[in-house]
């Protein structure tokens, strides 16, 4: 009967010291940029494999760190060694579109680091809004006859709603729909 406590003991104490242990994660970061404390807005160049090799991560509360893309458009990899700590933002946006006068250069917005430009925009009857770039880019626009039609939406983890405005011809089909709510893998829009 002792034999049979004590062993019951001995198991006891050694699940109880498993659970006290502090499970660890390594993500593959060198270290090699330092820490990355950030306590104004900042932009920072992307390096040409998109990683940042980071010893800690520091985002402070209000503030926004943003990324210049590289040559080569990679997403952003933030990697650790130690803690990660954001109360601020993390902004990857794209930008809007770039107007012409008279519907003239109407180009679509550039993505953002990783992400896929948008399609360019008409405001002239008989030229077409082109198609989105990526995997989710919405469709080239929808000719009347008399009216350029709108590009469709891109359609990230759900199909896009697509918008037609004041234009009376069908507004262009969604983008195919691509990734999930989880953001696993995280892919740039489109």
């Amino acid at each position: 009967m002792k034999t049979k406590a004590l062993t019951f003991f001995a198991l006891i104490s050694s699940v109880l010291g498993l659970s006290a242990q502090t499970p660890t994660f390594n993500c593959g970061s060198t270290g090699s940029y330092g820490a990355l404390n950030i306590t104004t807005d900042t932009t920072i160049q992307l390096p040409a494999d998109g990683i940042l090799n980071c010893t800690t991560i520091t985002i402070a509360n209000g503030r926004t760190l943003t990324f210049a893309k590289n040559a080569l458009n990679t997403p952003v990899y933030l990697l650790a060694t130690g803690d990660v700590a954001i109360s601020g933002i993390i902004d990857v946006s794209g930008y809007p579109g770039k107007g012409g006068l008279n519907g003239a250069g109407l180009a679509g917005g550039d993505g953002g680091p990783g992400g896929f430009s948008g399609g360019p925009g008409s405001s002239s009857a008989g030229v077409l809004a082109g198609a989105g770039g990526g995997l989710g880019g919405g469709a080239r626009g929808i000719s009347s006859g008399s009216n350029a039609g709108n590009g469709g939406s891109g359609s990230y983890g759900k199909a896009a709603t697509t918008y037609q405005g004041n234009d009376p011809t069908a507004a262009a089909a969604s983008g195919t729909i691509y990734g999930n709510g989880l953001l696993i893998p995280l892919i740039g829009g489109s």
